[in-house]
């Protein structure tokens, strides 16, 4: 999948409370660098700052996130290295077989895996993840599954963390969530 523009923009609000985020993106011939701000009103509240790195194809290499809530600053670094997953410069064995991250406030993470799936109705990929709790920065080893019921649908399946959860992304042609089905739409800018 090609992308469309080496520079793009992108605003998500919450849909089960308040939250917006605002994604900055830039798409050079080495790679991907998605820089973010996240606002939640979940919990206590919180802000959420991340910088993702990416390669070429659209796959983690580091990813810096930076959490303030409740008065407390805390940071957490994730690195694909050639020996596995780094998690705050520490290897961690339980997680050699996952494919990418998934940060829980924030829908950018389906485009990852979006972008490697098939573009037929009925295709399916099963992605294996560090999810990272957005609140807490804990991080645990998940598998999610993708299915393409259309161009622009994709449903969305959890099998580990919160096994049952189901929804429709719609997407637009970049793999970007236009509507994740009760949880987050993008905001158009005018």
């Amino acid at each position: 999948m090609t992308f469309i523009s080496d520079l793009r923009t992108v605003f998500w609000r919450r849909l089960d409370l308040q939250g917006l985020e605002k994604l900055d993106l830039s798409v050079t011939d080495d790679g991907v660098r998605a820089t973010s701000t996240i606002l939640s009103t979940e919990g206590a509240g919180f802000r959420l700052d991340y910088d993702w790195r990416l390669d070429a194809r659209w796959r983690t290499k580091s990813l810096e996130l930076k959490h303030l809530g409740e008065g407390i600053a805390r940071h957490l670094l994730i690195e694909r290295t050639a020996v596995g997953w780094l998690i705050d410069g520490l290897r961690r064995p339980d997680l050699d077989h996952v494919h990418d991250v998934d940060i829980s406030a924030t829908p950018f993470c389906n485009t990852l895996a979006i972008r490697q799936l098939g573009a037929n109705p009925g295709d399916e990929l099963t992605f294996d993840v560090i999810y990272v709790d957005a609140q807490s920065l804990s991080s645990v080893a998940s598998r999610q599954r993708y299915i393409r019921k259309s161009g622009d649908v994709v449903r969305y399946v959890d099998l580990a963390t919160a096994l049952g959860f189901e929804a429709d992304l719609r997407v637009d042609r970049d793999g970007f969530v236009v509507t994740y089905e009760g949880l987050f739409e993008q905001v158009r800018c005018s």
